[in-house]
Order: structure tokens, then C-alpha cells, then sequence
């Protein structure tokens, strides 16, 4: 019987890259700033690309996500003849004082999340940086787990045992919502959970999917999770 949902919430519950590309472009101008003309030709895309890059470079990128970014824009410094070190620990914290300031969630997700916690326990389960209080979902969650509080990042399986712990629960109570199929999917799966992959984009599945049941939308969610409990959760099932 599942009794515990889980929640990704970068880009499952709000539209994280947007929020995050607004935030790049405060980081942007103060690099312009800072540089002048020798940061002519710097763009946000530069600045993704090196992220992508940094974070594949550490084993567990996102346990000091404030370390993976300054890193990060220390590399794409240097790309434009800098070595400011204090500089790239200031972007850090001009990308932080913007990356909630306007975030709202998907126009569904509170009137789902309040209909499943009438019945289930919500968690969330992420590898970013979240302030439920600012999507005013707070309310709705028991707790976060982050990868900080298991010193790994998802789709490690031993962050979601984090979770299920704090849930007082076992891996076949536990489901997972996510919009990763790497991330979300895989990694509740490796860890004996139920995963929903939130695809509202109908990308192609990983072959074959590993997921428990897709969905397009998050009104799909609690008639789906009504299925995975009833007929204990038959993969490849979707909304």
C-alpha cells in the first residue's frame, strides 16, 4: 500500500529553467560590469555549457551546489582572461539573490498536491536548492530531502532511503514523481520505490523505460497512483 509521495521539484512542480536563465542573466551583467569589453561575447548558454561541464567533473556535483557554481563561472572567467576568484564567489551570490524571486509553480500543482495529502505523505526528493515557502507549497510537505543530507546526489539510490527513513516507510509504499528519467526514475527504482515520470514534453523514453507509469500532466497523478496501488504498480503503465 503506498502511504508516502515523492516529489522532484526543479522543472516537476514550477518551470525551474526559466526561473534559472533569469537568474544567469543578473550573473551576466555583473560579469559585463566587472569586465567591461573583455566579456564581450559572454552569454548565458557559455555559462549553462560550463556548468554542465564543472558538474561532470565531481562525483557528487550537487551536495555543494554554491561550490559546483563558483566553479563553474570561475571557468567561464577564464575563458575571457580572468582569474578573479572572489569574483566568481560573487556571482554565486548574485545568482542566488535572484533564482526565487519570481518562481510561481505549474498552474495545477497545488490543487494536486492538496488532493493527494489528504491521503498520502508528500516528501520531496531533490538536487537543487528549494524554498517550498516561495511556491507556497510549504504547507503541503512533511520534509526535503536534499543531497546534502546523504552526502550524494540522485540518482543514487541512498538519497532516496533518506527519504523513506524519514518517512518511516518501505521501498513498495514509497513513489517517486519526477521529470528526469535519469534522475527521477532510475534512481527510485534502484532503490526498490515506484517511479511516475512527469514528461509533459512526450520526450522519448530511455529503451526500455524503467518507469512504473508517465504522465502529462500532474492532474494525471492521483489516478495514477490510485492504479499503481490498486494492481501494484505493472511498469510501463501511463496517463
Amino acid at each position: 500500500m503506498i502511504r508516502v509521495v515523492s516529489f522532484d521539484i526543479d522543472d516537476t512542480l514550477y518551470d525551474f529553467q526559466s526561473a534559472s536563465r533569469r537568474a544567469l542573466g543578473f550573473v551576466l551583467q555583473r560579469v559585463r560590469d566587472a569586465l567591461g569589453p573583455a566579456a564581450d561575447g559572454m552569454d548565458r548558454e557559455e555559462m549553462i555549457a560550463d556548468l554542465i561541464a564543472q558538474a561532470a567533473s565531481m562525483p557528487n556535483p550537487c551536495v555543494d551546489l554554491p561550490e559546483l557554481r563558483r566553479r563553474s563561472f570561475l571557468r567561464t572567467l577564464r575563458r575571457y582572461g580572468s582569474e578573479d576568484a572572489a569574483l566568481a564567489a560573487e556571482l554565486n551570490h548574485v545568482y542566488l539573490e535572484h533564482r526565487f524571486e519570481t518562481i510561481q509553480p505549474f498552474d495545477d500543482a497545488r490543487e494536486v498536491l492538496s488532493r493527494l495529502a489528504r491521503h498520502y505523505t508528500l516528501c520531496a526528493v531533490s538536487n537543487g536548492e528549494q524554498d517550498l515557502g516561495q511556491l507556497g507549497l510549504d504547507d503541503l510537505f512533511s520534509f526535503v530531502a536534499l543531497p546534502r543530507d546523504a552526502g550524494v546526489d540522485k540518482p543514487d539510490p541512498r538519497i532516496f532511503r533518506v527519504a523513506m527513513a524519514r518517512a518511516s516507510c518501505g521501498p513498495r509504499e514509497f513513489v517517486h514523481v519526477g521529470d528526469s528519467e535519469t534522475s527521477d526514475v532510475l534512481g527510485a527504482k534502484a532503490a526498490g520505490a515506484y517511479a511516475v515520470w512527469f514528461n509533459p514534453n512526450k520526450c522519448s523514453a530511455l529503451a526500455p523505460t524503467r518507469a512504473d507509469a508517465e504522465i502529462r500532466t500532474l492532474a494525471d497523478l492521483p489516478g495514477v497512483i490510485r492504479g499503481l496501488d490498486g494492481l501494484g504498480g505493472g511498469a510501463g503503465a501511463s496517463s
